[in-house]
């Protein structure tokens, strides 16, 4: 908003059932620090990529 980031967007929601439709880890979900831009692959994923 007038050239800045709003974190505080509601498109955020959206975003991240986006990124963990795809098996991503959302930062939006954590109780500690709620970090809304964070997306990371879970362990799982990993471990997965390495092994097949």
């Amino acid at each position: 908003m007038n050239g800045q980031p709003k974190w505080d967007s509601e498109h955020w929601q959206e975003i991240g059932a986006i990124g963990k439709k795809h098996g991503l880890v959302w930062g939006g979900d954590w109780k500690r620090l709620v970090d809304r831009p964070h997306f990371q692959l879970s362990r799982a994923n990993i471990i997965w990529h390495i092994v097949f």
